[in-house]
């Protein structure tokens, strides 16, 4: 077993708590996505008044800057990002206020989508362009569309909005709960080696291959161990935008069975102190 010198109270660092390195699980606000759309660019509205049976068609599209022109009003409506009832709510308060219709009842739906949109490319019969119908998708439902070849194995999603990258373990449920929004690039690639680092008070420090399931102190013992000395293990990650975050691990808590032992990721760099 590996142990760790122990040294006297006195002498010891206290253990620093990092932010978590694992993928946070989904929140509530975050599934309320799920059931949400929020009108864009190019959506067809079908938009009817007062449960009107006019010939006159009912289809309107909103314009590229996120404009509705209700052939009633005089000036374009401002709908992008907001949901059907709400675009319904504001055509009727510009009827009412216009003095255009007595107890306007306006009903509005989405006829046609094209706001939403995703690229999917790599290890899929389906790629190109889709569009998503909710404000959040989970990835699975999006896979299950553009259909992986056998050989996909791993995705990465690319979030413009905020520049992250996520690496996707196609056999981790957790990972295909993910929710996909508006914008992301997934790019679905077949299994090839990848790579973890280990450095610091270990025998044989350098590149270890990254398999699943590998452990932070399964990777030490694949290093040859730690020098009597070592009494800490920092393993740093990439948090998806170019920054390395630290989490700190005793290594006599984790042998003793006080403290957890991580799986580890591709790309982790593991450094042994004493």
């Amino acid at each position: 077993a590996l142990k760790a010198e122990e040294s006297p109270k006195a002498e010891e660092s206290p253990k620093v708590t990092a932010p978590t390195i694992t993928r946070p699980a989904i929140s509530a606000n975050e599934l309320k996505l799920t059931k949400t759309y929020r009108v864009g660019p190019n959506d067809v509205l079908d938009i009817r008044l007062n449960n009107s049976s006019s010939p006159q068609s009912t289809l309107f599209t909103i314009t590229p800057s996120g404009f509705l022109e209700y052939p009633v009003l005089v000036e374009p409506l401002q709908v992008s990002g907001l949901v059907v009832e709400e675009v319904a709510a504001k055509i009727e308060a510009e009827l009412t206020r216009r003095a255009l219709a007595d107890k306007p009842k306006v009903q509005v739906g989405v006829r046609d989508y094209a706001s939403h949109t995703i690229l999917i490319s790599g290890l899929v019969k389906e790629s190109g362009t889709k569009i998503l119908r909710r404000e959040a998708v989970p990835l699975y439902v999006v896979l299950a569309d553009a259909q992986p070849l056998p050989e996909a194995s791993r995705a990465t999603i690319l979030r413009n909005d905020s520049n992250e990258t996520f690496d996707i373990n196609l056999a981790s449920s957790t990972d295909m709960n993910m929710l996909v929004r508006p914008g992301d690039v997934i790019a679905l690639q077949p299994n090839e080696e990848q790579f973890l680092y280990v450095g610091g008070a270990v025998k044989s420090p350098g590149e270890r291959v990254y398999r699943r399931g590998l452990t932070l102190m399964q990777v030490i013992l694949a290093a040859g161990g730690v020098s009597p000395k070592a009494k800490e293990v920092r393993l740093g990650r990439d948090d998806g935008k170019g920054f390395l975050v630290t989490n700190r691990y005793r290594l006599k808590d984790i042998d003793a069975g006080k403290e957890r032992d991580p799986l580890v990721r591709p790309g982790d760099r593991i450094m042994v102190v004493e």
